[in-house]
């Protein structure tokens, strides 16, 4: 997921956001070499949102990878937005992002060390602790197609090293299927897989600060919506009111009358700042997609729940485009909530009438609250906010990694990508493979839901 606001870049460049697009597809995209090869764009229906969204594909990163081809669609590349540039910028961005972290491992200055967690230890390596490695045991209820196993002190896995933001030593040894989003697990043959990297807490921008903290807010979103959907701790359901006015108009101009509701939601965080509101879009007549969820993270509520509103109508263009091409492939809509180990699958199942169930089940038991009564916005600038967040994570003893990923072509389009990953949150897991021993659901009343994650 990518932060990238043309608006705080064209002021500096002295360009407009429309001319910074022009540039960005001159330089960027193009069919046969660009980072970017093919670009498309979704039509909203007569009621559906009035909001432009984009998608992409990548270049063929997975030919360095020495991987198959993947399905059209996988990185999730695209944007939503209701000004005609605005899509199209966050596409651009967003393939940056995806490229940088799906070849940040074969980065030839890249030390990696093949070995079990006590031969690390052994060596005098200062590497991560082994309790924050332990996210599933023998004892956890796992399918068939779960490929996860447990962490086991003693088999070998790959590490690399990343400086620590948060508490402890200022670098240590972590695992690089954890945090690089291009390591090709198995690449040592009988290497375990833990579990999977996404690119959540990866962002780019064209300004450190900014791409820092938007990968920070990112790590921050996620925790959130895992603790709050797998945990047993209920969501805050918003009622508009005098705080929420700008957003209420907004909504009253893109979203027609007798078209999809939305709905917005507080996932309180266990003890890190900021918002992180989840918005549900409802098709009131039970037309497929019935529901599509969205996720949106920021130091100010009303921002928040405009990302939310965004990526949930950009999910909804995701659950269409998927439930056709499923339907295409398998000439059915049938799924096991048990083999889910894609974040497409899990899309079209809350779409349908099942899986929408569950979700508005999961959010039934919310608090309604007004957005008055919710804590003030923060009034710090964005390096200030970056420092914010930081010392919570001190402050509350959790490790903080952080590496720049930014190779020298996403540079020279005038991008800096960030990754941040920390042991001690939540990440976006495979929707019927989550981390059940993850300490952190403690934060969150405990570990007590099976049924998949709606969020890609």
């Amino acid at each position: 997921m990518t932060d990238v606001s043309p608006r705080a870049s064209s002021f500096r460049m002295m360009r407009s956001p429309e001319q910074l697009t022009r540039e960005y597809r001159e330089r960027m995209y193009s069919p046969l070499c660009g980072l970017i090869v093919a670009i498309g764009y979704s039509a909203h229906s007569r009621k559906g949102p009035r909001v432009s969204v984009a998608g992409g594909e990548l270049t063929g990163v997975h030919v360095l990878q020495n991987q198959p081809a993947p399905r059209t669609g996988s990185y999730h590349i695209g944007g939503s937005g209701i000004v005609p540039f605005e899509p199209t910028i966050k596409t651009f961005g967003e393939s940056a992002e995806r490229y940088a972290g799906s070849i940040s491992a074969l980065d030839p200055g890249l030390e990696q060390r093949f070995a079990s967690h006590n031969e690390m230890e052994a060596a005098g390596c200062d590497v991560i602790s082994a309790s924050k490695l332990v996210l599933i045991d023998e004892n956890t209820v796992r399918s068939a197609s779960d490929p996860f196993k447990p962490f086991d002190a003693n088999a070998p896995i790959t590490w690399i090293e990343a400086e620590n933001i948060g508490s402890g030593s200022a670098r240590k040894w972590i695992p690089a299927q954890q945090f690089l989003v291009g390591y090709p697990v198995r690449i040592h043959d009988g290497e375990p897989w833990l579990e999977a990297a996404v690119s959540t807490g990866t962002a780019v921008h064209t300004d450190y600060p900014r791409a820092t903290l938007a990968a920070l807010y990112e790590l921050i979103q996620i925790d959130s919506a895992m603790g709050h959907w797998y945990g047993s701790q209920p969501s805050m359901r918003i009622e508009f009111d005098e705080r929420t006015t700008r957003l209420q108009r907004l909504l009253a101009r893109h979203m027609p009358e007798g078209g999809y509701l939305a709905e917005f939601h507080l996932l309180p965080n266990a003890d890190l700042p900021g918002f992180t509101i989840a918005c549900l879009l409802h098709e009131p007549q039970g037309r497929i997609p019935v529901v599509s969820v969205g996720l949106g993270a920021d130091s100010r509520l009303e921002s928040a729940m405009y990302k939310a509103w965004l990526e949930a109508v950009g999910v909804r263009s995701l659950a269409e485009w998927s439930l056709v091409n499923t339907y295409l492939e398998e000439g059915e809509l049938q799924h096991d909530t048990g083999a889910m180990l894609d974040l497409d699958s899990n899309v079209v199942y809350a779409a349908q009438a099942e899986g929408a169930s569950a979700v508005r089940n999961r959010f039934a038991n919310a608090e309604r609250v007004l957005g008055a009564d919710l804590p003030p916005d923060s009034v710090l600038d964005v390096a200030s906010e970056v420092r914010r967040v930081v010392r919570t994570f001190r402050a509350t003893n959790k490790e903080l990694f952080i590496r720049s990923l930014s190779t020298p072509d996403v540079a020279a389009f005038g991008f800096r990508a960030i990754r941040v990953w920390s042991p001690d949150t939540l990440s976006l897991c495979l929707p019927s493979a989550p981390p059940q021993r993850h300490p952190r659901f403690g934060d969150y009343g405990g570990f007590t839901e099976l049924a998949p994650h709606p969020y890609p």
